[in-house]
């Protein structure tokens, strides 16, 4: 992560180097796609994208070595959909809105019943302005994962 964020002797090169299974990239990906969220609520949106980037080539790393595993494709859906919104101004917003609908709808195929994926998938529709799409994803996270309240807010929000 940038500097200034974590301690200076505190660094993901050791975990990185030593990400020998699959499981632990992820979660070294995963790491990059929260330090990436921290920075766009810190409003360090430079810092977000370079964080995101290097979720995507670990995630696209992983995906190479398993093409049918549901979890990378969701979090390399999360990361595009983050690229999207910091960058909603420029030009390629559309490309990374596209690439993570993409990304979750191969998730989708490979484990339908996962709730986060659909509502990951409706923010990415309505990054792409495609708002009736958005509220059929968001309808059936709810419908998959009815007891969080969230998913129930967000539908509301969105219908309104």
């Amino acid at each position: 992560p940038p500097s200034g964020l974590v301690p200076q002797n505190a660094t993901f090169a050791p975990c990185i180097a030593n990400a020998r299974t699959n499981s632990a990239k992820l979660q070294i990906a995963a790491a990059y796609y929260q330090v990436g969220t921290l920075h766009v609520t810190l409003g360090n949106l430079r810092a977000a994208e370079t964080a995101y980037r290097k979720a995507s080539d670990f995630l696209d790393e992983l995906i190479k070595l398993e093409p049918d595993n549901a979890a990378y494709f969701k979090e390399l859906g999360k990361v595009h959909l983050g690229l999207g919104e910091i960058g909603r101004w420029r030009p390629d917003a559309r490309t990374n809105f596209e690439a993570a609908v993409c990304a979750l709808n191969k998730a989708g195929e490979l484990s339908a019943k996962d709730a986060d994926v659909h509502h990951f998938r409706g923010n990415a529709l309505l990054g792409l302005a495609c708002e009736r799409e958005a509220i059929a994803e968001f309808e059936k996270a709810v419908t998959l994962d009815p007891q969080a309240a969230w998913r129930h807010y967000h539908l509301a929000w969105y219908l309104h």
